[in-house]
């Protein structure tokens, strides 16, 4: 699996994707994420899911973390998060099996959504952090 989080050309937006989770039978707000295909990287991973989920182009990846876990205690499961910039317009997913929009959002945007809207944990903290200047 890859997360990663893209920032507007002047870090002062992220992009977020509002999905339809049918294990919770909600919306819930994430970063554009995806499972790595045989044969793929991280980097052309990161690249091909963008472009899937939003329409955006990963024109730069500024940093890579080191591989962490979605939930210890169930899976062995790994994500891999990138960082970096992206640029273009924003199109419907080509996904036929997931309900996805995705937009742009400033800081102040961020901090309202983090109020009363359901999050991924790990988009929640980052998001935390970044709207509150931490990042």
């Amino acid at each position: 699996v890859i997360i990663y989080s893209i920032y507007g050309q002047k870090k002062d937006k992220v992009v977020l994707v509002r999905q339809y989770r049918y294990t919770l039978g909600d919306y819930i707000y994430e970063f554009p994420a995806g499972l790595v295909e045989e044969g793929e990287g991280y980097r052309e991973a990161g690249i091909r899911e963008l472009k899937e989920e939003t329409g955006l182009n990963l024109i730069r990846i500024d940093d890579k973390l080191y591989d962490s876990y979605s939930a210890i205690g169930f899976s062995n499961e790994t994500n891999q998060v990138v960082i970096g910039k992206a640029e273009g317009t924003f199109s419907k997913s080509t996904s036929t099996m997931e309900e996805i929009t995705a937009s742009w959002y400033t800081k102040e945007e961020v901090k309202e959504l983090l109020k009363n809207c359901r999050f991924a944990a790990r988009t929640q903290a980052f998001c935390y952090m970044w709207a509150k200047g931490g990042c």
